[in-house]
């Protein structure tokens, strides 16, 4: 290890839905439940901004902190861990964006990003890196934060989705997956898998090989997105 710094060996691997993964879960829950509950009963609460600055400072602090954690505790980090072009990287960013600013592109991309993709990593995490690993807290630092500020910023703070933000979403995400492609082709990573399907059990297993899942992640992504946005048309259609 670089300086001599050693951690917990990876003599396990991480298991999903073990004992870390099902608490870890039940808190993420929970604390969704206290934003939740709390914006419904004090939505002006001093405590409710803080949680949410605190939470978008966390959030939009994360790829510094994982690169820290590398340098600190790994013999390299490449190109894959070095650069915040996974998907959930941006989410991160609209989700700070969004908890300090409000700002409406932001929030629909946290909704969207949030639950129609890193949720699917909080469930089944492509993580091999057991509790107590940084790596690990780092992990579900970002996934979990993630969703918990979608909710937030949604059901919570009461920002549904506009009706263009299908679009907006669609679009964003396909900025993504050409940037993505183009960067994984550049320097051999495989952000956003898609390059190669996660070594975790994941939705892309049922897609087949490459590259013919890709088409899948697209069908999926388009669905993803139709079911977190129509719900909320639908509603504004009735309160019309």
């Amino acid at each position: 290890m670089i300086h001599g710094i050693s951690v917990v060996a990876n003599i396990e691997r991480f298991q999903t839905f073990g004992s870390d993964h099902i608490a870890l879960l039940l808190i993420i829950a929970a604390l969704i439940t206290w934003f939740i509950n709390t914006s419904a009963r004090k939505p002006e609460s001093q405590k409710l901004k803080i949680a949410e600055r605190v939470l978008a400072i966390l959030l939009l602090a994360h790829w510094p902190l994982k690169i820290s954690i590398g340098l600190l505790y790994e013999t390299h980090t490449g190109w894959q861990n070095a650069l915040p072009m996974h998907l959930c990287d941006w989410a991160a960013i609209a989700a700070g964006i969004a908890l300090l600013s409000r700002h409406r592109l932001a929030v629909e991309l946290c909704w969207f990003w949030g639950l129609g993709a890193t949720l699917q990593g909080l469930l089944t995490p492509a993580l091999t890196y057991p509790f107590p690993h940084p790596f690990w807290f780092t992990f579900f630092l970002l996934h979990g934060g993630i969703v918990i500020a979608a909710i937030q910023l949604v059901i919570g703070r009461n920002n549904p989705p506009s009706r263009h933000s299908w679009l907006r979403a669609l679009v964003a995400s396909e900025i993504y997956i050409v940037s993505a492609l183009a960067v994984n082709t550049l320097l051999g990573t495989n952000f956003g898998f898609l390059a190669e399907k996660p070594s975790q059990p994941s939705l892309l297993d049922y897609f087949g090989g490459w590259p013919m899942y890709l088409i899948g992640l697209q069908i999926a992504m388009i669905a993803a997105i139709t079911v977190l946005w129509l719900p909320f048309q639908r509603r504004q259609s009735a309160d019309a």
